[in-house]
């Protein structure tokens, strides 16, 4: 049988740097799973069935870290990358899937999915 992500959604403010930290854990013992060796994938797009992705967020573009031993994902997507997800300054909302990825050919993970909700930028300089 396989995992089913788990679901998490996610609120952003437009024009801020955000950060996002997740800990992979093992269910029945609560510790955390070595991700030793394990990349990560996030993607943002309109639709789950939509073509056009507004935000990809890799281990291999810098913005996500995996912490291998501790089982630790931090997600790091700078202020000026956030600031066009608010579609004419205006609330916008997405959807995501996380992935973890190991191996060729590739072990796959789905950990999390949900939605992003992005907020307009107040505050611009």
């Amino acid at each position: 049988m396989g995992m089913i992500a788990a679901t998490h959604d996610i609120a952003v403010q437009a024009g801020a740097t955000w950060r996002e930290t997740i800990t992979y854990k093992d269910k029945t013992s609560g510790n955390p799973i070595d991700l030793t060796g394990w990349s990560a994938r996030m993607q943002l797009r309109e639709r789950t069935d939509g073509s056009i992705v507004e935000l990809d967020i890799t281990t291999a573009n810098g913005r996500i870290e995996v912490d291998g031993p501790d089982g630790v994902i931090r997600i790091h997507v700078l202020a000026e990358d956030t600031t066009p997800l608010a579609k004419n300054n205006a609330r916008t909302n997405y959807v995501y899937g996380l992935e973890l990825f190991n191996g060729d050919p590739e072990d796959v993970i789905s950990l999390l999915t949900g939605a992003v909700t992005v907020y307009p930028e107040v505050v611009r300089g």
